[in-house]
């Protein structure tokens, strides 16, 4: 599907390390990249490896309020992530190490999205929220 010359506008990708082995991880990020220039994609993943192949603009944080409503944050959008990712450190390795921003780890990990292709998707992203995707 990935690789379909002619794509739906919309592809969503769930946990996909259940069936890659994690070295195949940072390729299936690659591609993801590449494909999104057709298509909006949408990840979800609980895996440091994938995660230490993204960018912080390509990441966002689904998480639960104090009012039990489901919020996104750009992990780009968290104290520290940026300037860590530029000095060398990966995503995944910093989640492991607590820093989501969120209360702890568990939070975070219950619910991360990771919609691919930087910042032509935000605009696809915002559409959808809105209810139109295209």
């Amino acid at each position: 599907m990935l690789y379909d010359p002619e794509p739906p506008h919309f592809i969503g990708l769930e946990e996909p390390e259940n069936f890659l082995h994690p070295r195949l991880l940072p390729e299936l990020a690659e591609v993801c990249r590449e494909a999104s220039a057709n298509s909006q994609l949408l990840i979800t993943s609980h895996s440091p490896f994938l995660l230490n192949a993204m960018k912080p603009k390509e990441v966002r944080i689904l998480y639960r309020d104090e009012r039990g409503f489901t919020q996104a944050q750009q992990a780009s959008e968290i104290e520290g992530i940026t300037e860590q990712v530029e000095e060398g450190g990966k995503l995944g390795d910093l989640w492991m190490e607590g820093f989501s921003g969120r209360r702890s780890p568990h939070e975070f990990w219950a619910h991360l999205s990771i919609p691919v292709g930087g910042e032509a998707d935000a605009g696809k992203t915002d559409r959808h929220r809105r209810g139109r995707i295209g």
